[in-house]
């Protein structure tokens, strides 16, 4: 292995090895969620809301609330979800069955459709 090769060989590892580092922080995203209520603080008094986001692996998210309807790309980048016309959302978490992001205050998700 020559010197250039061992240098790109080296960052390699380290590109690869930071971004499985920034895997976790969105695993799970994509899926259907039931935004279930929101707050100005978090861990705050939730209002209560019902509205179903779905996020898609070709980076497309889908938002429902009642009759209207709205469709937008994203991309992920420093634990932000990113979208061209529906704003910007910071990943507070994302567990199995619970998602907290941030766009103005709290929102807080449950996985499924809104009922």
């Amino acid at each position: 292995m020559n010197k250039t090769t061992l240098i790109l060989f080296v960052i390699f590892m380290k590109l690869s090895t930071w971004v499985h580092a920034a895997e976790p922080k969105v695993n799970g995203l994509y899926a259907t969620w039931c935004l279930t209520g929101m707050s100005k603080e978090l861990n705050g008094e939730l209002i209560p809301d019902k509205a179903t986001y779905t996020f898609t692996h070709e980076g497309k998210l889908k938002y429902v609330a009642g009759f209207f309807k709205q469709e937008d790309d994203f991309t992920l980048a420093a634990e932000k979800i990113k979208t061209h016309s529906m704003g910007n959302y910071k990943i507070i978490s994302i567990k199995p069955n619970h998602m907290v992001l941030n766009y103005g205050g709290y929102m807080y998700f449950t996985l499924g459709s809104c009922q």
